[in-house]
């Protein structure tokens, strides 16, 4: 499933470069202003009902027959009142013509994507991630080359981005047809009472994923809103970059997320001995790689995006916190869910989220495009530790501190090393870094009987 949805990140990333060169910083501008705004009605069309149903299901498979029909149509049918909500919204919008079009088209595509997402649940509980990840690939494969195809044939933004729902459209009915074959039929029953109290629970995960939407795409709307589409093209240039990163911490975090459940329900020491190893895991790859941005960020804007966003590179730097605090924050929030707190990781979701408006609305009057940066990494660090409060039964802090300072000091070293030589090469860099990241790292006992044990052995068996 990681490698699926990864691989289809990095096309959909690939074909964000090439909007980028071809249509300039306007043309990326409104598509990204677009994603960010959109987004919210994504959110509202998922209504929380994929994490709601992972969750439920994950603890009885008993009920998919009986319940998933029902699951869906609710879906579709709040999907098709969400974008009828965002028409409306656009008929009353001030804007240019082209840019209200780009709006409702992504519009479209982010809201039946939610449809597809919640019919890949049932893969999820059933622990077949992979299909999810064919799924990803095979799609976001599809929407990258005809969208780049289109792109060489100089055609129009708007041709490009409109093969993104119809792709995502025929790819739902497939996904069906597959869950269908795999486990069976479903019963073709829609119970309106029983599919309302679904609803209802899943008020908390509606909330929390809005929020947390507001935290992640505050940035690019007022950016757009106060200073200009052209800023934000600016701006998510970098934040694309950010952005691949984030989605390997989605990706883990989600593959977490049914064996948390199922453990809080059966294993209490289980489930903590695996939140700990999962943080230090992630601490292992993500403070070298938040490092290794920062320093080689003029580098990656001008080999991804040419001359045309140079700019773009001190954001990026200002953005590299993120890397390191979102994969934190992801697993701590998957933790909430999984013991039963999502009300409470709402409340906490809500508090921060106000914060990060205000925040955010100050810092880019008062800096511009480096305050949006600057507000968005300090809205995180609020946030986990409000969660690492609430969920310190969870976690070992004494082994969390030690795991920070090995990372660190492999961090630094490799990045000294980097500046000191004054390698030109991005390529030449990177291996350099990785070299001297895990030579240093390799010093500590506790990396040499954990981490590197674990690989050792996992090589030894697969030999045998």
């Amino acid at each position: 499933m990681v490698g699926g949805k990864t691989l289809g990140d990095i096309l959909t990333f690939v074909l964000f470069v090439s909007i980028s060169r071809q249509y300039g910083q306007e043309g990326i501008g409104q598509y990204s202003f677009a994603m960010a705004v959109t987004g919210f009605f994504a959110v509202l069309a998922d209504f929380g009902l994929y994490q709601f149903t992972i969750k439920t299901i994950s603890r009885d498979l008993k009920i998919i027959k009986q319940e998933f029909f029902g699951i869906i149509i609710t879906r579709i049918i709040i999907s098709a009142l969400v974008f009828g909500l965002l028409l409306i919204g656009l008929y009353f919008y001030d804007t240019s013509e082209q840019l209200k079009l780009v709006i409702a088209i992504i519009g479209l595509y982010q809201i039946v994507y939610t449809i597809m997402e919640g019919i890949g649940v049932i893969f999820i509980v059933h622990e077949e991630m992979h299909f999810v990840g064919i799924f990803e690939l095979t799609t976001k494969l599809l929407i990258a080359i005809i969208g780049i195809l289109l792109i060489v044939m100089e055609e129009s933004l708007i041709s490009v981005i409109l093969i993104y729902p119809i792709i995502t459209i025929i790819q739902i009915g497939i996904i069906f047809i597959i869950a269908r074959w795999k486990y069976g039929k479903f019963m073709l029953v829609f119970n309106f009472k029983d599919n309302l109290v679904n609803l209802k629970k899943s008020i908390s995960l509606l909330s929390s994923s809005f929020v947390n939407m507001i935290s992640m795409r505050v940035d690019v709307i007022m950016l757009g809103f106060i200073l200009t589409v052209t800023t934000v093209g600016i701006y998510n240039a970098s934040y694309r970059i950010v952005f691949v990163f984030m989605m390997f911490a989605n990706f883990f975090s989600l593959a977490l997320f049914p064996q948390f459940s199922k453990m809080y329900k059966d294993s209490g020491e289980k489930l903590i001995k695996l939140v700990n190893n999962s943080l230090s895991s992630i601490l292992l790859f993500s403070i070298p790689a938040a490092g290794g941005v920062f320093i080689l960020a003029p580098k990656i804007i001008d080999l991804i995006y040419g001359n045309e966003f140079s700019d773009s590179s001190v954001i990026l730097q200002y953005l590299t916190g993120i890397i390191l605090l979102y994969f934190i924050e992801r697993i701590l929030s998957i933790l909430l869910v999984s013991v039963d707190k999502e009300v409470l990781r709402m409340k906490c979701q809500w508090i921060v989220g106000i914060f990060n408006v205000i925040t955010m609305v100050l810092f880019i009057k008062l800096f511009g495009i480096k305050g949006a940066a600057f507000s968005a990494t300090i809205s995180l660090v609020l946030l986990i530790a409000i969660y690492m409060y609430y969920l310190k039964t969870f976690i070992n802090f004494g082994s969390l501190i030690k795991r920070i300072f090995i990372c660190s000091v492999g961090t630094f070293a490799f990045c000294f090393a980097i500046t000191f030589f004054q390698i030109n090469s991005l390529v030449g860099s990177i291996i350099l870094g990785s070299l001297i990241y895990c030579v240093i790292i390799l010093f500590f006992k506790s990396i040499r009987n954990n981490e590197l044990k674990m690989i050792l052995d996992h090589l030894r068996n697969n030999s045998v």
